[in-house]
C-alpha cells in the first residue's frame, strides 16, 4: 500500500480557481465563490455586443425565471458579464492611452 503522506499535497500546490480566472471573474453568492464557466476571450469577443445580449436575456421573462429558480446559473452568467465588461473598459481605457499618444508622436518628429 503507498503511504500518501510521502507525497506532497499536490492540490495545495494548485492555484486557486480565483487565481486561474482572474480574482475579478467572480461573484460571491451565499458564501460560494461563481467563476464563469465560459472564459471570456480580451481577443477575439465582441464584449459590446455579448454584453448586450446578456443584459436583454437578464431582462427578459426567461431571464428573470433563471434568477429566482437557479441563482447560481444565473450568478455564472452574471460573472461573465462582468468578465466581458472589465475586458470592454480595459479596451477602451487602451484605445484612449493610443489615441493621446499618437498627437505627442506627431509633435515629436
Amino acid at each position: 500500500m503507498p503511504n500518501n503522506n510521502a507525497q506532497p499535497n499536490a492540490a495545495a500546490a494548485l492555484p486557486s480557481p480565483a487565481a486561474i480566472a482572474g480574482a475579478g471573474d467572480s461573484e460571491i453568492i451565499a458564501g460560494e465563490l461563481i467563476l464563469p464557466s465560459i472564459p471570456v476571450d480580451d481577443l477575439l469577443d465582441d464584449h459590446v455586443t455579448e454584453l448586450e445580449e446578456i443584459r436583454r436575456w437578464a431582462s427578459s421573462e426567461t431571464g428573470q425565471a433563471a434568477r429566482m429558480e437557479n441563482p447560481l446559473g444565473f450568478a455564472n452568467v452574471r460573472a461573465h458579464a462582468a468578465a466581458h465588461e472589465r475586458a470592454l473598459a480595459a479596451q477602451q481605457q487602451s484605445a484612449a492611452l493610443a489615441a493621446a499618444a499618437t498627437p505627442a508622436r506627431r509633435k515629436a518628429r
